[in-house]
């Protein structure tokens, strides 16, 4: 698959930009153990404000939103397409900054593209807050940016990535929605302006986005 040059401009422009501060920040933002503490609030809200099994269900959506996401990136499309990641092929690889190491061989699709909107998708479903799905998103793209920026990844495949896991998040969720909805016909809507029209508390919900903003703080410093 032969792929535009603009793709290669655009990731030397970004890998390139050589700057110590950002360096540190994209590197944290890379790392999957730095979303954390968002993850586990997220999966205790969703333990208290849902009865078991539903919540039980959101948790096994979240989990098959990675597991597909990670797999049809990693297993099917990397070895299909077999797009050399920047740092190996043979072109650009001594331009390209290694902030993080050279990563695996091949790098179209992103898994970490794929698997974090997947799961921002899924939750912006889930939870129902306007506020917190911009914040989801915003996550999710800067995750992929990040990528473009430590050098393993060119534009195009964290763009890629990023339609992968929106598919994803679409297919589960509404295969949670069609399991919730017909077999344990939970349709209940929350108008209460303390609760999301999901059924989540809002005050449960500044939690998850108090918990995203101390991550975000604690990248920078």
């Amino acid at each position: 698959m032969n792929f535009p040059s603009f793709d290669t401009e655009l990731l030397l422009a970004i890998n390139q930009l050589n700057n110590i501060f950002l360096d540190g920040i994209m590197l944290k933002f890379s790392d999957t153990l730095t979303w954390s503490l968002m993850l586990i609030v997220v999966v205790l809200v969703v333990l208290k404000d849902r009865p078991f099994r539903e919540a039980i269900l959101v948790l096994i959506g979240m989990a098959l939103c990675v597991l597909l996401a990670d797999q049809i990136s990693s297993s099917l499309i990397k070895p299909l397409v077999a797009r050399l990641r920047p740092t190996h092929e043979p072109s650009i690889m001594f331009q390209v900054r290694c902030i993080s190491g050279r990563a695996g061989l091949y790098g179209f699709v992103s898994s970490h593209a794929a698997n974090t909107f997947a799961i921002a998708v899924f939750l912006a479903f889930v939870l129902r807050h306007r506020t917190t799905s911009l914040c989801l998103m915003l996550w999710a793209s800067i995750v992929g940016f990040s990528r473009i920026y430590l050098g393993v990844h060119y534009p195009l495949d964290v763009v890629a990535g990023s339609l992968l896991g929106i598919f994803v998040g679409i297919v589960v969720y509404t295969l949670y929605f069609f399991v919730i909805g017909k077999c344990f016909k939970v349709q209940q809507q929350y108008y209460s302006n303390a609760y999301t029209s999901s059924g989540y508390q809002v005050d449960d919900i500044y939690i998850v986005l108090t918990s995203m903003a101390l991550t975000l703080i604690y990248t920078f410093f």
